[in-house]
């Protein structure tokens, strides 16, 4: 529900706070979707698979022959850098992939939060009711001496 000017100031804060309860719901099932994400991703030569989940963890190196061990060491780090680097990217992208829907509202509401929004503007001539921190500090020194 977008504020219009015929809300008081209590219905729009209490509908951004229903927004900012809404998008912490999503953010939280978002997490745990992204927490529990994997890949498994199989080398070329199908020799081995890795599988990785979210924050760059490897969670399972599995060598389906016993090719790796007629292989020269050079080799078989190559290989496993390369599947190791190809799972940790995919699920780095899959990852981040799940947080995609929810990076227009995060934005709009820290936006919100800091300025540059209708809260913002509602707000306004309340601030301008006090004045600025170095103002009040010599007008409290002001009234002690005088």
């Amino acid at each position: 529900m977008e504020p219009t000017p015929d809300h008081s100031l209590q219905q729009q804060l209490e509908a951004a706070m229903g927004r900012l309860a809404d998008y912490r719901d999503r953010l939280a099932a978002a997490q745990r979707e992204a927490a529990a994400t994997t890949v498994s991703v199989r080398s070329k030569d199908r020799m081995l698979t890795v599988v990785a989940g979210a924050g760059g963890i490897v969670k399972e190196v599995r060598f389906h022959t016993e090719a790796y061990r007629e292989m020269a060491p050079a080799e078989l780090g190559r290989a496993l850098v390369e599947t190791l680097t190809k799972a940790l990217e995919e699920a780095g992208e899959k990852s981040r992939a799940v947080f995609a829907p929810l990076r227009e509202t995060g934005t709009g509401l820290r936006r919100s939060m800091t300025g540059g929004s209708d809260v913002e503007e509602m707000l306004r001539p309340l601030r301008d009711l006090w004045p600025p921190a170095d103002a009040a500090g010599q007008d409290r020194e002001h009234d002690r001496r005088g």
